[in-house]
């Protein structure tokens, strides 16, 4: 297994940002998992913080459904992360 989706039921649904601490502990632990966040992601800022906490991922929905982050502003962040990631190469890299 390589991929794991993690979540810290204290912050799920309730838009307070991701656990980023708790997302770098489990990373600098485990570093060859790939991380999905799955809790509290309430803005495009939250994907800024996680990247370089070892994520590779994050679910979003209530912050979606509640219009504090856009399908559009996830779009651009991701043509964005995928320009870094081409130039750079495979390696993971805080974007």
């Amino acid at each position: 297994m390589r991929q794991i989706v993690c979540t810290d039921i204290s912050r799920d649904g309730m838009l307070q940002s991701a656990a980023i601490e708790f997302y770098r502990e489990i990373h600098a632990e485990f570093p060859e998992i790939n991380l999905v966040a799955s809790d509290g992601v309430r803005s495009i800022n939250d994907f800024k913080d996680l990247a370089p906490a070892g994520c590779a991922g994050a679910i979003v929905g209530k912050a979606i459904y509640e219009n504090k982050i856009t399908l559009a502003e996830i779009e651009n962040y991701l043509k964005n992360a995928e320009r870094i990631i081409q130039y750079y190469g495979e390696q993971k890299i805080p974007y």
